[in-house]
């Protein structure tokens, strides 16, 4: 742990003196000269189903009073709400969308259709429909280019943050865009490229230049996709926050926002499960070690944990500081950004599963998947498929637990007298040899191991009726206790093992509700059993052998970690099955709520 904690701490020294100040959080779009002759511009506002809120946004921007020419375009994108009967009674110029051409996600050809009905303007500004402006913001957005002489300026909207869950989570989503995009790379010469698309100023001669909107046809990202093909081109580009661009789409629900993330986050990825892997590696190094290892470190004594841990998550915390300044929020916030961390991690792992499931980049009932055609109406096959076997956030969290469950057993064996506490067959089997054999303490260890696992069991079959989460919260209960008990005396008793036991015993009573096939996360002989069985008979690989031997795989893994563990870094052996339910219940109370949210 401690080696991991110096790695974290290195990413973020190097995160705070050397990845373009992403931390640098204020609004700082230069006022400009005025031009000779003010260019002619025309907004352009893609617009679906966007009838309730035009009415907040939509004057905001015909108000402006910019003193050139200026008119903007909505594009009514197959709305059924009447967005553009409201749009045309405020006075904007109302552009139908034709028949979207195989391969264009929907805003982009929305776009495409705006930038045709535009004409030929000096500027074109791409916003969205939920975006307000502040009087006078066109007019500063053109000063600022022709002063720089920049192709694109973009501002990233100031979101909504009135409700619990908007002030924990907005701040967070500007935040980890700007660690992904510098602001201050992206005005540079590097590669370094994005925008965001509430708000794109951009020259319609340089976009003719980057090839048109159709070379970003398919992006479901399609802001970040737009600044790229813009600087590829040889554009100059500006990306700052803003106060005067401000988004009135409310977050009243935390669905709300899971959702926002979800629906492109695995795009950002490419679609590839070892970006997706590597991602959530890093995210844990960087976001999930510090604060780990730090506090472990303290209890535990070990001074390198403790002092590398503990620093990471101050310099973490404090490139989070100026974000929650911009959003008027308290600074205590900051060192609770491990787990809003954690929460985004867990919505990407969510973004990759809608798109296994077939509701990649589901909007406004269309999904977009890679390669293919965007539908409306498709088919959600999660809930019409067979059941929990057919979520893989649901084999993901078991096979999490399985690694944890394959940990303790390591643990109890090495380190509390050779007995199981998840595997009650081999348990069993070491009982009747220890008694056999007249070894009364071992019997014993092994006994309460057993009486544990029953207790558990007995327990966790109750709390199931209730809730999957209550279950995990008594395991991550029991085994903070036994961590308690591990560090607080040298003595390795039959108390810890029955605690041990008991825990495996509640996790073995989830596994056997939710009833996925092959997986019980406590023991294997039964998968195994049935994988060999398919092996034998040379039956095809399916759904069932890639699961079991995942399990297999997961639960020697588990094991072997916990090995070197405590070989390693002994005093923080227990932490790892702690941190695998730990996260399993994260993901277990946040996809719950996003659910009953819908």
């Amino acid at each position: 742990m401690g080696i991991a904690a110096v790695a974290a701490l290195v990413a973020w020294v190097y995160l705070v003196v050397g990845h373009g100040r992403f931390w640098w959080a204020r609004a700082s779009l230069p006022e400009g000269r005025e031009p000779d002759e003010w260019p002619d511009v025309v907004a352009v506002v893609p617009a679906r189903d966007e009838a309730g809120i035009l009415p907040e946004t939509l004057p905001t921007l015909l108000g402006q009073e910019y003193p050139g020419r200026f008119r903007v375009v909505l594009v009514d994108d197959g709305s059924g709400d009447g967005t553009a009967q409201v749009a045309a009674g405020f006075g904007a110029d109302v552009v139908r969308a034709g028949a979207r051409p195989e391969g264009w996600a929907g805003k982009v050809w929305a776009m495409a259709e705006g930038v045709r009905a535009a004409g030929e303007p000096d500027f074109l500004l791409f916003t969205d429909a939920d975006i307000a402006y502040a009087p006078g913001t066109v007019g500063r957005l053109v000063r600022a280019a022709v002063e720089e002489r920049r192709d694109l300026v973009s501002q990233m909207a100031r979101l909504n943050t009135s409700t619990g869950w908007e002030r924990w989570l907005v701040p967070a989503f500007v935040y980890f865009f700007a660690q992904l995009y510098p602001f201050r790379r992206v005005a540079g010469s590097g590669r370094t490229a994005a925008a965001a698309g509430g708000c794109m100023l951009v020259r319609r001669e340089a976009l003719e230049r980057a090839g048109g909107l159709g070379g970003i046809r398919g992006a479901l990202i399609d802001d970040v996709a737009f600044g790229r093909m813009i600087k590829r081109a040889g554009g100059r580009c500006r990306l700052d926050l803003s106060r005067d661009v401000v988004s009135r789409r409310p977050y009243p629900r935390p669905a709300d926002l899971w959702d926002m993330v979800a629906r492109s986050a695995y795009d950002q990825l490419r679609y590839s499960p070892v970006l997706l892997a590597g991602t959530v590696l890093g995210l844990g190094l960087l976001y999930l070690v510090p604060p780990v290892a730090g506090v472990g470190g303290l209890i535990t004594g070990h001074r390198l944990a403790a002092s590398a841990g503990l620093a990471g998550w101050a310099l973490m915390a404090l490139t989070y500081v100026p974000m929650l300044r911009f959003y008027g929020l308290p600074v205590w916030r900051a060192l609770a950004l491990p787990l809003v961390a954690m929460a985004y991690t867990a919505m990407t792992v969510d973004s990759a599963r809608r798109y296994r499931a077939g509701r990649g980049g589901a909007w406004k009932g269309r999904t977009v998947e890679p390669g293919r055609r965007s539908r409306v109406g498709a088919p959600d096959r999660v809930a019409t498929g067979n059941g929990p076997a057919g979520d893989r956030l649901v084999l993901t969290g078991l096979l999490a637990l399985t690694a944890g469950a394959g940990a303790m057993d390591a643990l109890t064996f090495i380190a509390l007298g050779n007995v199981f506490t998840a595997n009650m067959t081999g348990n069993v089997v070491m009982f009747g040899i220890a008694a056999g054999g007249g070894l009364g303490a071992a019997a014993g260890r092994s006994a309460a191991a057993l009486g544990g696992f029953v207790a558990g069991l007995w327990t966790g079959f109750r709390l199931e009726r209730r809730s999957a989460a209550l279950v995990l919260a008594a395991e991550l209960v029991l085994l903070t206790a036994l961590c308690a008990l591990w560090w607080a005396t040298d003595v390795r008793g039959p108390g810890m093992v029955a605690l041990a036991g008991a825990a495996m015993g509640l996790q073995s009573a989830l596994a056997a509700r939710i009833s996925v096939p092959g997986v019980t996360t406590t023991y294997v002989t039964g998968t195994l059993t049935g994988l060999l069985g398919q092996l034998a008979e040379l039956a095809r690989p399916g759904m069932d052998t890639a699961r079991r031997t995942a399990v297999v795989v997961a639960l020697a893994a588990g094991a072997t970690a916990m090995s070197l563990t405590l070989r390693e870094a002994r005093p923080v052996a227990p932490l790892l099955p702690l941190a695998a339910v730990a996260v399993v219940l994260a993901i277990t109370i946040l996809r719950r709520t996003a659910l009953r949210t819908r």
